[in-house]
């Protein structure tokens, strides 16, 4: 998918996960590589009720936002900016993440 993402000059492409048990927002080319082929990708990751600790030991740069508990996400697209906002909200309601996001 990400060959075809990169021979098609596909642009601002945002993949959205879950079932791993975390919540995080990521750079899909580790943020090593800023001209390889996940340059151009992010991925948003959510979980509806379950915990994995392991979300605690992913980092920078790959990793903007991680959290082990289950948050909500809301995610808002303007294709006239080619922003994405993403939030992640704890269950109190607080806001922990929120941030206007592309991957030009």
């Amino acid at each position: 998918v990400i060959d075809a993402v990169t021979n098609g000059e596909i642009k601002n492409v945002w993949w959205v996960t879950g079932d791993i048990h975390c919540c995080y927002v990521s750079r899909v080319d580790g943020g090593d590589n800023p001209s390889g082929a996940g340059s151009r990708m992010r991925e948003v990751c959510v979980t509806g009720g379950n915990t994995n600790p392991a979300a605690n030991l992913l980092g920078m740069p790959q990793f903007l936002y991680r959290n082990s508990s289950p948050r909500a996400v809301f995610l808002t697209f303007d294709p006239s900016t080619e922003l994405v906002r993403v939030r992640f909200v704890n269950p109190n309601g607080t806001v922990e993440y929120d941030e206007e996001l592309s991957t030009l």
